[in-house]
């Protein structure tokens, strides 16, 4: 039988720190460790304790602690060539703090730091500091937070997702309602401008016509045509505004919250004889 081929592994820590070592899965040793494997790739993490005041001044320690602030690295790939020797320093990080993860609905990806680390409900420990979590399900619209990690405590985060056909039917009625009042708003802005103009033009001819303000039947005619004419701009100007007002509310009540994926804010809109004009996305 042939024997394996092998090759020598070195690891160490950055710090010099004595941390466990983990060579695919299992507990080889402590660092500074080196030791015969096979070639081939190999899964390696330094895990371990540090004292607290130890951490802090980055000091190095004669032994491995068995109590402190919790420190780790990350999974390493180790790619292990026959007969060679292999050396790889790994950097361990303070992970002495905790995050949970929840979602409704439940079994939605989590992904921290750009990178997938499992399904919710999920529980792990974390360097401390800032962290953006990203959870997201099909059919649902994802969310971002940013937490940040503090020494020996566990957070823990509830997400609930949006469905996203609800999020885009209440998005469609929305629009619906902002058109809907504005359009009255401009038919109502028209009239006013048509009959206010018809009105202001019988005025005008009949003081043209009738300087003297003789009141014949032709004259009472134009007259009561005027009026009538300045009743219809009167109601089509209240019309226009109140159609201006309730779709300005819709658009600003039912505006998604800060944050919303599609929120945009910046809507404007002006008034004037004959037209209303509104400019942005809603």
């Amino acid at each position: 039988m042939a024997k394996s081929r092998k090759g020598l592994l070195v690891l160490s820590e950055k710090h010099n720190w004595v941390l466990r070592v983990e060579l695919d899965g299992k507990d080889v040793g402590v660092t500074p460790w080196q030791g015969l494997v096979d070639a081939g790739e190999h899964k390696v993490r330094l895990h371990g304790f540090m004292g607290v005041e130890a951490l802090a001044a980055c000091e190095a320690t004669a032994t491995a602690a068995k109590d402190g602030a919790r420190v780790a690295s990350s999974v390493t790939a180790a790619s292990v060539r026959p007969y060679e020797e292999t050396r790889l320093v790994l950097g361990a990080e303070e992970r002495d703090a905790s995050l949970r993860v929840e979602s409704t609905p439940a079994g939605a990806t989590v992904t921290i730091d750009a990178r997938v680390v499992g399904k919710a409900p999920w529980e792990g420990r974390l360097p401390l500091g800032e962290h953006v979590i990203e959870v997201s399900a099909g059919g649902f619209v994802s969310e971002t937070r940013t937490v940040r990690l503090e020494r020996r405590k566990q957070r823990e985060l509830s997400v609930s997702l949006a469905d996203r056909l609800a999020e885009e039917r209440a998005a469609r009625n929305r629009k619906i309602g902002v058109g809907l009042g504005y359009g009255v708003g401009v038919a109502g802005l028209g009239v006013f401008a048509v009959a206010g103009g018809m009105a202001l033009g019988k005025v005008n001819e009949l003081e043209a016509r009738s300087p003297n303000k003789q009141c014949t039947s032709r004259e009472k005619r134009d007259q009561e045509a005027a009026a009538s004419l300045g009743t219809a701009a009167t109601i089509g100007l209240v019309v226009g505004g109140l159609g201006a007002v309730a779709g300005t509310a819709v658009l600003l009540l039912t505006r998604p919250e800060s944050g919303e994926r599609g929120a945009d804010p910046s809507v404007s809109a002006g008034v004037g004889l004959g037209g209303f004009e509104v400019k942005g996305r809603f």
